[in-house]
């Protein structure tokens, strides 16, 4: 039983019938555009879709791998070009 908050904020695992849910942490980063406009910034949430340990395995090391590396560097970098080739990277972890 949870005062003020409750199912709202809980983060269902991507795995279809998974019943895994996890803590809403957001992750917040913001990047620059670059070359688009001067100044204007993208902000996302890069935790905002999960997968479980037990479907997390079935993800190939390396994929996983890639995908830490990935994360690390749109912290470190804040691109926008980071930022695209970590969602091509999740997009490979979620397929698998």
């Amino acid at each position: 039983w949870v005062i003020g908050g409750g199912v709202a904020d809980r983060i269902r695992c991507l795995i279809p019938y998974c019943r895994r849910t996890k803590r809403a942490l957001p992750d917040l980063v913001t990047v620059d555009r670059g070359g688009y406009d001067a100044g204007d910034t993208v902000t996302t949430d890069i935790a905002e879709e999960w997968i479980c340990h037990d479907h997390w395995r079935a993800v190939p090391p390396a994929t996983r791998r890639l995908l830490a590396a990935a994360r690390r560097k749109v912290k470190r970098v804040n691109t926008l070009t980071a930022l695209l080739v970590f969602s091509r990277v999740w997009r490979r972890a979620k397929r698998q």
